[in-house]
């Protein structure tokens, strides 16, 4: 079980909480961390107790980097002298993990609320995409300083030598214009905050003083994304009890609004998979890794 994704079940408030839970390494998620939400994902569906998953982050500089230099460095071992073998491994630790998730997400029968408390960078940046609502943590201040204090989601494909994955060929075009979604998937350029806004992608906004050193009140225990995620979950638990949710028809409710979309996710899946292969194959996405990791390629965070 991987100590960086944590899974919280609250039966009383009937709400179940995935925590991704590695800040000094930027939430950074390796393969076997994907399968793990996703394997959370399927425990909380199980469980008819339950209205709502929240999928939130810990920290208060990033919700997540994105995919773990050290677990795609571990492509490097895999045996170039027989091309058969090279497929079978890249399919097994690349693709199946992706395929996975993805499939717990497309298949979820509650809705999923997302706390982003700061930047999603790419494969990370896609499950915030699948996520049905986003609540977002602004630093107090921000407004004055600017969008790059702010929230944004980067899904850095093309500079990272592959295709959109994770969904993102479908999910970025139905939340924003295709034109925008062009863009951004093209150019590896960042959705800053107002454009998510702006487009309808922000359920609520909560503001809470920006302190990566210091406790954000000396009297609390509880730093800036603590209290955000705190209060994401109690006014969650708040609008359960004051509109008296019924869980059959929320999830039928979530059943009817995503089923169109589902059938387009899973075909987008298997063509993102297909495609990314064979750029997998030619190793370009490990070399350009390998310079991030040795900071000869800039990292957009």
């Amino acid at each position: 079980m991987s100590e960086t994704i944590k899974l919280d079940i609250d039966h009383k408030n009937h709400i179940g909480t995935i925590t991704l839970n590695d800040p000094n390494h930027l939430n950074s998620l390796s393969f076997e961390d994907f399968i793990q939400i996703g394997e959370y994902l399927n425990k909380l569906n199980l469980d008819n107790d339950l209205y709502i998953t929240v999928l939130q982050s810990s920290g208060n500089r990033i919700f997540s980097s994105g995919g773990k230099f050290e677990s795609v460095m571990e492509l490097k071992n895999i045996d170039n002298t027989n091309q058969m073998n090279r497929i079978r491994q890249y399919i097994g630790n690349v693709s199946t993990p992706t395929i996975h998730m993805l499939n717990t997400f497309s298949s979820h029968n509650k809705p999923i609320i997302c706390n982003l408390n700061g930047p999603a960078i790419g494969l990370s940046a896609c499950l915030v995409l699948l996520c049905d609502l986003i609540n977002v943590h602004l630093p107090i201040g921000s407004e004055e300083q600017g969008e790059e204090r702010k929230p944004y989601l980067l899904f850095p494909f093309s500079s990272l030598g592959f295709v959109a994955e994770a969904g993102s060929s479908i999910m970025l075009y139905n939340k924003l214009s295709i034109n925008i979604a062009n863009e951004h998937l093209i150019f590896s350029l960042p959705i800053r905050y107002n454009q998510m806004k702006n487009f309808g992608m922000i359920w609520k906004e909560y503001h809470y003083r920006d302190d990566y050193e210091n406790k954000i009140d000396k009297n609390n225990d509880l730093d800036a994304t603590d209290q955000f995620n705190k209060r994401c979950k109690n006014d969650i638990i708040k609008n359960i009890i004051e509109n008296d949710l019924n869980p059959e028809a929320i999830t039928e409710m979530k059943r009817r609004m995503i089923y169109k979309m589902k059938q387009r996710l899973k075909k987008a899946i298997t063509e993102e998979i297909i495609n990314t292969l064979p750029l997998w194959l030619s190793d370009e996405p490990i070399s350009r890794f390998e310079q991030l990791s040795n900071k000869q390629r800039r990292h957009k965070l």
